[in-house]
């Protein structure tokens, strides 16, 4: 498809800057849910990208982990060079960030990273959260993307 294309393509170009797009490792000190009651703190996470949106010198992304969902308040004056390579992640990748929790205009708890890691580059799109997956064969066959949109069916799997 045009869209795993693209994907393939940004790969190629992480690799061309010299970035490895699944280094080794990462040193994640804090769970999404630890940096959501971490205001006004430094703190390193990690988590998969499910949304993405660019606005001039800014841009905004919700990370998952296994504890939740926060907002990553990307800004060109925190990241300076680095910046430019928010273009290059896509949804579905992973990646690693370390940076002040704050609070958005908006009211929303944030985190403004001074530094990121993509860690993992995905290839293949991911279904659309808001329709989830509806199809019952599908959802049997890959039940890593069932398990990965449905928190009802993740939360079988908690003891």
């Amino acid at each position: 498809s045009d869209l795993r294309q693209a994907k393939i393509d940004k790969l190629k170009k992480l690799k061309d800057l010299g970035i490895n797009p699944y280094p080794s490792s990462f040193d994640k000190k804090n769970t999404v849910d630890q940096a959501l009651n971490s205001l006004g703190k430094i703190v390193k996470i990690a988590g998969r990208l499910f949304s993405f949106r660019e606005h001039g010198n800014i841009a905004f992304a919700n990370l998952k982990d296994e504890t939740g969902k926060i907002q990553i308040f990307f800004r060109k004056d925190l990241l300076e060079d680095d910046y430019k390579n928010i273009k290059l992640l896509d949804l579905g990748d992973f990646i690693g960030i370390e940076g002040e929790v704050v609070k958005t205009t908006s009211g929303e708890i944030s985190v403004a990273p001074t530094s990121f890691i993509l860690l993992t580059k995905s290839i293949l799109p991911l279904p659309n959260e808001w329709f989830g997956l509806k199809d019952t064969e599908l959802r049997y066959r890959q039940r890593y993307l069932d398990l990965m949109l449905n928190p009802e069916v993740r939360e079988r799997f908690n003891i």
